[in-house]
């Protein structure tokens, strides 16, 4: 009986000290959440419109993401009415600080007075922006308790407004591929085709726009001519205009002339001329000048920019015969060449082009000299040595037209014309003495023997 009393001392005298310390712990701080200050007053005269009966700002900053979407959403309501305007604070530093603004984005709506009738810190709605700049112009617009929808409530009239204005957007985008697709109509409409046929078969086509088109007519003397011509540009060989072959059929390759300037009629000319000359039947092209010079004939191989054409040039002054500053034509066997009679297209020094008449049509001729030569400014007249058939194989490879899509039949064209035609490598300077000297080397050429 005594220790069952001494226990329940014991557990009297624990409670009251657990009671007593417990009231001696602190209380743990209240929870509190900072409130940003929101201006209850503007001055009408710091923002944009200060005559409009309401104003919708924005105090915002240019690093808040949250701030870019709200300003987009109070800029919808702009309207005679009602000011819309975004206050940046790296634009209005001034502004910010006049008003103590400490947190963005921030949506004041005031009146006439500059009375802060509505605000909003942080993300807002676009139908909360409505409503609050709707009860703030009619008051008692909103209905007691909220709206539903279809009560003329502002929910239901943002989003009216949106429909429209996702309406009006999609009708102004279906205006404008309908005026795109009238124009492209239009344009086909007035478009020329010009078909083109290779000697394989392969066609071409010429699309040309109005303005291409007119510039043709035009050249021809007869600007109500329905077909234009494009005969100035087109290859002296390889290619036959042929109608319309119809939508199924297969067309290598397109070329569209939209314009009249000289740039597209050379590009024209010079991409139909390749094309033709890379699927002659039985030719192999080379670039290449071809000179005739009596009983001389000399082929000059090389690419656009190497010097063929003042070579030519310098030729016809002499009196000599050109039949080609642009292709040399190697017959079966290699045995001979011929050219291809264009007229010679000469680059100034402003990268324009101008034409002189010169290269003739003629009967295939027996080249005398193959001649591998680069301008140098320092070169006086001609400095070349004897090149080996191989080394004559491998120069006019190299500027075969048809080397890549017909390999083995270039190579067999270059071949009989290395074993046949002697020569030279080297550089020359200014084209008049230069082609003098060319002349008496392929003169003075040792025939290579036929094995």
């Amino acid at each position: 009986m005594d220790r069952l009393l001494i226990a329940i001392a014991l557990v009297a005298v624990v409670a009251v000290v657990a009671v007593v310390l417990q009231r001696r712990r602190p209380e743990p701080p209240a929870t509190t959440t900072r409130r940003f200050a929101v201006p209850t007053q503007l001055d009408r005269d710091d923002f944009d419109r200060p005559d409009a009966p309401w104003l919708v700002v924005v105090f915002s900053s240019g690093t808040c993401g949250t701030c870019t979407n709200v300003v987009a959403k109070a800029e919808l309501l702009a309207s005679d009415a009602v000011a819309v305007e975004n206050v940046e604070v790296t634009n209005h530093p001034e502004l910010h600080e006049r008003y103590g603004i400490e947190a963005v984005p921030m949506v004041l709506v005031t009146d006439a007075d500059g009375v802060v009738r509505a605000s909003f810190l942080g993300p807002v709605t676009a139908t909360d922006l409505w409503a609050a700049v709707a009860e703030a112009r009619e008051p008692g617009v909103l209905p007691t308790g909220g709206c539903r929808p279809g009560e003329g409530d502002p929910i239901s009239r943002a989003e009216e407004q949106a429909a429209v204005a996702e309406e009006a957007a999609r009708a102004e985008a279906e205006e404008a591929e309908r005026q795109r697709q009238a124009e492209e109509a239009q344009r086909v409409a007035d478009q020329r085709t010009v078909w083109g046929q290779a000697d394989d078969g392969a066609l071409v086509r010429i699309d040309l726009d109005k303005p291409a088109a007119d510039a043709v007519r035009a050249r021809q003397g007869n600007p109500d001519h329905p077909d234009p011509s494009l005969e100035p540009w087109w290859p002296p060989m390889g290619l036959t205009v042929v109608a319309d072959p119809g939508p199924r059929a297969e067309v290598a390759a397109t070329h569209h002339a939209s314009t009249a300037d000289d740039w597209t009629w050379d590009r024209l000319e010079s991409d139909l001329g390749l094309f033709a000359a890379e699927r002659l039947d039985g030719l192999v092209a080379v670039h290449a000048a071809l000179i005739l010079a009596g009983d001389v004939v000399v082929v000059v191989p090389g690419r656009s920019f190497t010097g063929k054409t003042s070579l030519c040039v310098a030729a016809l002054d002499a009196g000599y015969t050109v039949l080609s500053d642009e292709y040399c034509l190697v017959h079966p066997g290699g045995e001979v060449v011929g050219g291809w009679p264009r007229r010679l297209r000469v680059r100034g020094e402003d990268g324009s082009v101008s034409r002189l008449d010169g290269p003739v049509a003629h009967d295939p001729v027996v080249p005398t000299l193959v001649a591998a030569l680069t301008y140098d400014a320092e070169t006086t007249g001609l400095d070349v040595e004897a090149m080996s058939p191989g080394d004559v194989t491998i120069a006019l490879l190299d500027n075969t037209v048809c080397g890549a899509s017909r390999p083995t039949f270039a190579f067999d064209a270059a071949v009989a014309v290395a074993r046949r035609v002697p020569g030279v490598r080297g550089t020359r300077g200014d084209a008049a003495s230069a082609l003098e000297a060319l002349i008496e080397a392929a003169r003075n050429a040792e025939a290579v023997p036929n094995d």
